[in-house]
């Protein structure tokens, strides 16, 4: 319970009692006003008495013109325990420093010894600090320093506030004319400097946030970002970083960057930045005004760029990331993951996006556009070498990539993807390179969904909005459309491709071939739509060994093309067009049908051509009991694939004269197939054509 003394205002408790203004270095004689610790002490002031050689001596005293008396709340058996704390005020060596009682219980005033103990002191300092205060004397401080006792190098050194803060605000460090320059947006002072040294100053104290107001920031050099100082802005729409004029550098790049890229480091003992970031800024190249320059350039890891960054305008590359290969290392500064959470990069004179690491990082969305302004570049590129970096991450959210002067999305190395998209890139939009000297390959990439539009945007007739030339990709839906003279949609050339579900729209004229596969161990499953133009192709099969294709084909001017050799197949093809002239197959190359299994409907009125369902005249002369129909096919059906239907399937008796009386009794008509072939087939009836012929559909079911 506490204790009131009503007449001093003290309010005592065994935990901490009210502060003294000056505490003893040394044994004192307590009568009358007189100096401690630097302290002149008058009537009234409360004093820590500590250093008695007769330790029933100590305690807590009110000074008085005689000898001093006890405190009220330190008088008393039950006015102090052990643990019992009390601060002190001023003094040249136990200024602002906290006090506790160490002595065991009982503790009685006058009566039992008590000794006290530091416990703390303001600023954390060192205990030892306090046995050196002629040094401390001696070190000079400003109005924003303070000392501290360094237990290493035995001395004391000074601190300014500023370098134990966990964040600071970037104006801290402007002047008023760099403050109203930034806020007018006037781009007329260079506050690189004045940035450089608040991001200096976290970098001091271990790390923290830089807070940036809106404003433009002209900046004439590159900002060096160190491990554990993050960048914060008032979003990209309010906080610029802009390079000036003729600054020819990257706008940012991380400590060490020069130093570490190319060379396969990884260990934060050898220089690798972690635990950086930004957020909610726009970083303006300004390529119009550069020579060379890039953007912004990371090597390192476990960094974090938030969900609002933009990067625009860049000279040389956007966006450059890379760390090296290596992982599972057990410090956790040493691990790799980190995050990407939107990432908006645009125009810049070569790539947007070169990512080489580091793997195992997630990342939300990317974002490029209109990448190559300054010759012909690729919109995002994931690059993967052996043995220096590597880039296998995993997208959670959409990599998009619209109108690079070059290919869209390149992946050189194993990736995860959620959503892939290239849109009117003006050669492909999205393409999985194998292996080289230069690069993993992106063997196994695995692609949740992948969308293609309008790509080979110059209409060159050479570029598809997907190439896969890598082992073991995966897909599982995609949608295309194309609407150029391109080369078409889907080029396979890696073994083992899977589509699971996907759709190919034609759009436009000349569409090209919407899948060619020239690969083994494909499985692909598409509907195919309105490749209608002449020279269009739905399926072009180059060279195709134990794939498995389930294709389903619509008003396409050429369904199935095989060009090349067809072994072990299984072909499940549905196919309709009301394109008139369409073709339903075209055989090129060689079909194995010993070894390739079909399941093919081709129900077409307007193809010439395999599986048609013609409404074509196709008749029985006059006269005539049979002819022969040529089918076109990759094998020869069985009887039970075709079908034969008359247009009149009633009876006729013979009139060989043509007056048109007959000369003999009705008979019953009935239909029969003979003579089949790879190509051809005979339509026979057992009684002769009347006059003016017999017509007749027909069908064939694979």
């Amino acid at each position: 319970m506490a204790e009131t003394d009503r007449v001093n205002g003290l309010i005592g408790t065994l935990g901490i009692k009210a502060p003294c203004r000056a505490a003893t270095t040394a044994p004192v004689t307590a009568v009358g006003a007189q100096t401690v610790d630097g302290v002149a002490l008058v009537a009234g002031d409360r004093v820590l008495r500590k250093d008695e050689v007769d330790t029933t001596l100590n305690g807590i005293y009110d000074v008085q013109s005689g000898a001093w008396t006890r405190s009220p709340d330190f008088d008393g058996a039950r006015d102090v325990v052990k643990g019992t704390s009390v601060n002190v005020n001023e003094g040249t060596v136990n200024a602002v420093t906290q006090w506790r009682v160490t002595s065991a219980n009982p503790n009685t005033p006058g009566s039992t010894g008590i000794t006290f103990a530091l416990s703390a002191t303001a600023f954390g300092a060192d205990i030892a600090a306090l046995t050196h205060a002629a040094t401390l004397k001696a070190l000079p401080v400003g109005a924003d320093e303070f000392p501290i006792w360094d237990s290493v190098s035995t001395s004391f050194r000074r601190l300014t506030v500023s370098s134990l803060r966990s964040s600071a605000y970037v104006f801290d460090g402007f002047t008023a004319a760099q403050q109203a320059d930034v806020l007018a947006d006037t781009e007329a002072l260079d506050v690189r400097a004045a940035i450089q040294a608040q991001i200096d100053a976290l970098e001091t104290a271990g790390g923290g946030v830089l807070e940036f107001s809106r404003g433009t920031y002209s900046i004439g050099a590159a900002l060096v970002l160190p491990a554990k100082v993050y960048l914060q802005g008032a979003g990209s729409a309010n906080t610029v970083i802009k390079l000036r004029n003729a600054s020819n550098s990257n706008i940012l790049q991380t400590k060490n960057f020069a130093t570490l890229t190319l060379q396969n480091k990884w260990l934060v003992s050898e220089g690798v930045p972690t635990g950086f970031g930004f957020d909610g800024i726009r970083f303006d190249g300004n390529r119009a005004n550069q020579t060379v320059a890039g953007g912004v350039a990371i090597y390192g890891k476990k960094y974090h760029i938030g969900y609002d960054v933009q990067i625009v305008s860049c000279k040389g590359v956007g966006f450059y990331s890379e760390c090296a290969y290596k992982g599972g290392e057990a410090v956790p500064d040493d691990q790799p993951e980190g995050y990407i959470g939107k990432l908006q990069v645009w125009e810049s004179g070569q790539e947007n996006v070169i990512y080489r690491g580091p793997h195992d990082q997630p990342i939300g969305d990317i974002y490029s556009a209109l990448a190559g302004q300054d010759g012909v570049y690729d919109g995002v590129v994931f690059d993967g070498k052996v043995n220096v970096y590597q880039g296998i991450t995993y997208v959670n959210g959409t990599v998009h990539s619209y109108a690079s002067t070059g290919n869209g999305v390149v992946c050189k190395t194993q990736m995860m993807f959620n959503k892939l998209s290239g849109e009117h890139n003006y050669r492909s939009g999205v393409i999985f390179e194998t292996s080289s000297a230069n690069w993993i390959g992106a063997f196994y990439t695995n692609v949740n969904y992948l969308e293609g539009y309008g790509n080979d945007e110059n209409a060159s007739g050479l570029y598809w909005n997907f190439e896969n030339r890598v082992t073991g990709t995966n897909i599982g839906l995609c949608r295309h459309s194309v609407s150029f003279a391109s080369a078409g949609s889907i080029y396979n050339t890696g073994h083992g491709l899977t589509i699971a579900a996907g759709v190919i729209l034609g759009a436009g004229v000349a569409n090209g071939t919407a899948f060619k596969n020239n690969a083994d161990a494909a499985d692909v499953n598409l509907k195919i739509y309105n490749f209608n133009n002449a020279a269009d192709v739905a399926f072009n099969s180059v060279s195709s060994a134990h794939c498995h294709f389930a294709l389903n084909i619509r008003d396409c001017y050429l369904s199935w093309l095989n060009s090349g050799t067809s072994l072990y197949n299984d072909y499940k093809v549905d196919a309709s067009s009301n394109v008139v002239g369409s073709t339903a197959f075209s055989n090129t190359g060689t079909m194995a049908g010993t070894t390739d299994t079909y399941s093919v409907k081709l129900v077409h009125p307007g193809f010439v051509g395999l599986s048609q369902y013609n409404d074509i005249t196709r008749t029985i002369l006059e006269a005539a009991t049979s002819t022969t129909v040529t089918h076109n096919g990759f094998k020869a059906p069985t009887a039970g694939e075709i079908s034969v239907t008359p247009i009149m399937d009633w009876a006729y008796a013979y009139d060989p004269d043509g007056a048109g009386a007959d000369t003999a009794a009705q008979i019953p008509r009935s239909w029969w197939v003979a003579n089949i072939t790879a190509t051809t087939f005979d339509a026979v009836t057992n009684v002769a054509a009347p006059v003016g012929g017999l017509t007749f559909k027909w069908k064939l079911d694979i």
